[in-house]
C-alpha cells in the first residue's frame, strides 16, 4: 500500500515516517513545501510547494 504523509519534513510528519518505515507492507511517500536535504531512507520524496487553493496534489495522490 502507497501512503502519503503530508508534511513529511515537519514535526509529526517525521515522526509518523520513522514508525512507519519498520513496516514492509508500506510504500511511503512524504509531501514537502520546500526541498529537503535529506528524507528517511525507504521514503520518496515530492515537493508541492507553497501550499493554496490552486495547489496541484495530482503527482502526490498518483496511485495512493
Amino acid at each position: 500500500m502507497l501512503v502519503l504523509v503530508t508534511g513529511a519534513n515537519g514535526l509529526v510528519g517525521k515522526a509518523l515516517l520513522a514508525r512507519c518505515v519498520a513496516d514492509p507492507s508500506l510504500r511511503l511517500r512524504g509531501s514537502t513545501r520546500a526541498p529537503v536535504s535529506e528524507m528517511l531512507a525507504g521514503v520518496e520524496p515530492i515537493l508541492i510547494g507553497e501550499l493554496a487553493s490552486d495547489t496541484d496534489w495530482t503527482e502526490a495522490l498518483k496511485g495512493v
